[in-house]
């Protein structure tokens, strides 16, 4: 398999559900094989430092400090000797293109495998929820929107706060009514048609940890609501391109049914 690199530390909850999921993964497919493990190294991030460093939408100059920061960590695991890398982070996908800039090794784009999943499940539209810059990103919409899907507009500067704030309390750990608050969250912004469920995308990796019992399923249901767990899509995504292989789609967990957007 190829050696993998990852940016990790924002947070570090989500780099321990990377690493934790990847082993597993590879244990279970190389079980009574010789293979049990993968060679990986690790570029573990402030996130103190890395939310300092965030600019303003649509001044790019504002942005060459969180670029950079970024940039460098993937130069370090290049250097290495890392053949593919990734970031553990849905926000600072919102700035890829520019962050790979001179990055000669095979980085990841979480927002790209996402969208070509919603779109695989034939979802016309869906609510991203995430960070303030993931929610407005404009790069996560054009990627979405390449693909078929479009985003629905979140103007309800509230409901971005609360999101965070759930955020920052996933990140201590906390995941009590973690789910409730989300599900409340989407009632208030989905806009879709009524008779099709909601579909989420738990865009950061920390909203993921509100379902514990469901952190590697690609989509779940939870209440009436489809969510799509970036996370899970972007570690399956790891795993086929460290094998080798591309393609592989997610199915919804075994007994869960959902209406598709038209």
């Amino acid at each position: 398999m190829k050696k993998i690199g990852l940016i990790g530390g924002l947070a570090w909850v989500s780099t321990v559900e990377y690493y934790s999921a990847i082993h597993r993964a590879v244990e279970s497919r190389c079980k009574g094989g010789q293979e049990s493990s993968l060679e990986m190294c690790i570029e573990s991030l402030d996130l103190k430092t890395a939310l300092s460093y965030i600019g303003k939408e649509g001044d790019e100059s504002s942005w060459s400090k969180f670029d950079a920061y970024h940039r460098n960590a993937l130069l370090r695991l290049q250097q290495s000797g890392i053949e593919c890398a990734a970031i553990a982070s849905n926000t600072p996908h919102c700035r890829f293109d520019s962050i790979v800039r001179g990055v000669d090794m095979p980085v990841l784009d979480m927002f790209t495998v996402v969208a070509k999943e919603a779109a695989g499940h034939g979802f016309g539209q869906v609510l991203i929820l995430g960070t303030p810059l993931t929610m407005k990103s404009g790069r996560f919409k054009k990627v979405l929107s390449a693909h078929g899907v479009r985003a629905i507009e979140v103007t309800d500067d509230a409901a971005v706060s609360e999101t965070f704030e759930l955020i920052v309390r996933l990140q201590t750990g906390s995941v009590q009514e973690a789910a409730e608050t989300i599900g409340g969250i989407v009632r208030r912004l989905w806009n879709g048609p009524l008779k099709v469920q909601p579909c989420v995308i738990l865009a950061c990796t920390e909203l993921s940890l509100a379902f514990p019992e469901s952190l590697q399923e690609p989509l779940l249901i939870s209440r009436g609501i489809i969510y799509i767990n970036p996370t899970a899509i972007h570690i399956r995504a790891i795993l086929a391109y460290a094998h080798g292989r591309t393609g592989e789609s997610s199915t919804p967990r075994s007994g869960h049914n959902y209406e598709r957007s038209p």
